[in-house]
């Protein structure tokens, strides 16, 4: 009986936010046969605490690291109201989730020193001049601007693309010499696509080219 009351229920964190432009938080865990009635049981909690903009809960089995090769992929979009607070510090802890395994590859060693330590609160302009984000889009303007960045992405060379994700994450783990003969092959690849034709054709015809991803 324990073992089937044991399979019966599932695991479900639940992540809000106070406001519209505020960051995602993780506040708990919780045991439910389904994510309706997981929804409804946090948002009971929450209302006997405090008031929240946004509430989700996702089963914990649909949750997992990142490999670096998808991270590599990632473009980190934020709106002008976001912002970033590493306040471990504040309370004597040290950064958790592999933040400092992270954040070193991003803005180097010295940086991630500087902002785990000090504890800081950067802006999202500050983060994209750290390297942090990609763009910063005004709030007003959010869903407009990700849009428009999505389909300025879609509409390029994707084949090339994943090539240059994967010879950035290559050059991470490999010599100077292993690393060139990775860049002939791949530069021996994006050659041989329809897409690299029609880049040197809307070349030499000024134009702007129509690729297709292959």
């Amino acid at each position: 009986m324990a073992g089937k009351e044991q399979g019966f229920y599932q695991v479900f964190e639940v992540f809000s936010r106070k406001a519209p432009d505020a960051p995602m938080q993780h506040q708990f865990s919780l045991l439910a046969p389904n994510e309706e009635i997981a929804l409804v049981m946090a948002q009971e909690n929450f209302m006997r605490r405090e008031p929240v903009a946004d509430l989700w809960v996702v089963k914990r089995d649909y949750i997992r690291r990142m490999s670096e090769e998808e991270k590599a992929a990632l473009f980190r979009l934020l709106s002008e109201k976001a912002s970033f607070a590493p306040a471990f510090i504040h309370v004597g802890l040290v950064p958790d989730a592999g933040h400092l395994y992270d954040l070193p590859r991003l803005v180097g060693r010295a940086k991630a020193l500087e902002l785990a330590v000090l504890g800081d609160k950067i802006s999202a302009e500050q983060a994209a001049s750290l390297g942090l984000a990609t763009k910063v889009i005004p709030l007003s303007e959010w869903e407009e601007g990700v849009k428009q960045f999505a389909e300025r992405l879609a509409a390029m060379p994707t084949k090339a693309i994943g090539l240059i994700k994967r010879l950035l994450r290559e050059s991470e783990e490999t010599t100077f010499d292993r690393y060139l003969e990775r860049e002939a092959e791949c530069q021996r690849i994006a050659g041989l696509t329809s897409d690299h034709r029609e880049g040197v054709k809307a070349f030499f015809e000024k134009r702007k080219p129509l690729f297709q991803g292959n």
